[in-house]
């Protein structure tokens, strides 16, 4: 789910140039954190896809890729790559997401959860669709240390509303849906103004499926 895909879609040709000109190693990290825990030959679902940053590093490791996306335009890029067994064009806040339960042995978003609100739906569609010991690893935008308690923070960019999500709240749905926190990590991202994001990625195991 990206709330209003006609901006992705224009912005497809050239999205791999501007996350290099924002120096956006988001995927490097989230890759990164998860090697250990991955293997060749795996199966690995991409939520928000886009055109493929972070799935392309798993691809070269082996895993075989699938990815869903609501822009047309970026899933084209992603297929022009040829590092997918298989896209799919979906919003994802229509829940229940298409695959049947337990199809992938791990899940990643690389950038899409800042767009959600509530994200318990899409935790527990997650959690059904994710393999026993399976490894789902997600990035967030993160508080930073002088913000409430709260579930979330929200502020609008461009008529879009862009949402923080608290530690606590990502695992009281990460217990709910029977992850476990193995890593996680923040760092600073910069946004098309060039000013400083909090982010952080964590790397979660599933300890039973649904």
């Amino acid at each position: 789910m990206k709330p209003d895909n006609e901006i992705y879609d224009q912005q497809a040709s050239e999205y791999d140039r501007l996350a290099q000109k924002y120096q956006w190693y988001g995927p490097e990290i989230l890759f990164g954190l998860c090697y250990e825990f991955v293997n060749s030959g795996d199966a690995l679902l991409d939520i928000g896809i886009g055109t493929g940053l972070c799935s392309s590093l798993f691809y070269k490791l082996g895993l075989e890729i699938y990815g869903m996306d609501n822009s047309e335009e970026m899933l084209e890029v992603c297929r022009e790559k040829g590092i997918t067994k298989g896209l799919k064009n979906w919003n994802l806040l229509d829940t229940p997401l298409p695959y049947p339960d337990a199809q992938y042995d791990h899940i990643i978003s690389g950038g899409v959860f800042h767009f959600f609100k509530d994200l318990q739906p899409i935790f527990k569609e997650i959690a059904r669709l994710t393999k026993p010991n399976g490894i789902f690893a997600f990035t967030i935008k993160a508080f930073s240390e002088e913000q409430s308690a709260d579930s979330y923070s929200e502020f609008s960019k461009e008529g879009i509303s862009i949402f923080a999500h608290s530690d606590g709240y990502i695992r009281e749905l990460l217990t709910e849906n029977a992850f476990q926190v193995f890593k996680e990590l923040k760092f600073y991202a910069l946004d098309d103004e060039e000013k400083d994001l909090l982010l952080k990625t964590y790397v979660t195991q599933q300890k039973y499926t649904y």
